[in-house]
């Protein structure tokens, strides 16, 4: 079974390329970082979407989070929102 195969539709998405994890998703850029923004099965990946959602919006709400950012629209598409 192939990683795409193997892969949960809850899972999160790999971010698409280290030009958008850079310039989108602004690794290293303090509260401008995508709070969905993770780590996950050794690659950059993205939240949006996934499982893990509402906890990181919890946790935003609750201001228990560095990163601030909701930079785009998230997995498929990832269109950059302008924020």
């Amino acid at each position: 079974m192939d990683e795409k195969e193997a892969r949960n539709d809850l899972d999160p998405e790999p971010v698409p390329n280290k030009e958008h994890l850079n310039q989108v998703c602004k690794l290293g850029q303090g509260k401008e970082v995508c709070r969905y923004l993770c780590f996950h099965r050794g690659k950059m990946a993205c939240a949006k979407g996934s499982a893990l959602q509402s906890i990181i919006d919890e946790r935003s709400a609750q201001g228990t989070m560095s990163a601030k950012g909701d930079n785009c629209s998230g997995p498929s598409e990832f269109r950059p929102t302008g924020t």
